[in-house]
């Protein structure tokens, strides 16, 4: 490992490249919302033409939480 050279600025790479993301953070939780949406509202649209019942946003919740705690047990994720 390579000691840091007393002349090098302090602070992350983004610091020093004076970066900033390109959106805010209301915008990021917008879109995570409106992808869930739009998921769903495809899920429905299959269930709809087999002529299932739609999903509610809780069932589709619990159903993903049951894949990440499915995933954990067999080692496959870090959730």
């Amino acid at each position: 490992m390579r000691a840091q050279n007393a002349s090098s600025p302090a602070g992350s790479g983004a610091r020093q490249l004076d970066w900033h993301p390109t959106r805010s953070v209301e915008v990021e939780i917008q879109n995570e919302i409106d992808d869930l949406d739009q998921m769903r509202e495809a899920i429905n649209s299959r269930r709809r033409a087999r002529g299932q019942d739609e999903l509610t946003e809780d069932e589709v919740n619990e159903r993903v939480a049951e894949d990440l705690r499915a995933l954990r047990d067999l080692g496959g994720g870090s959730a």
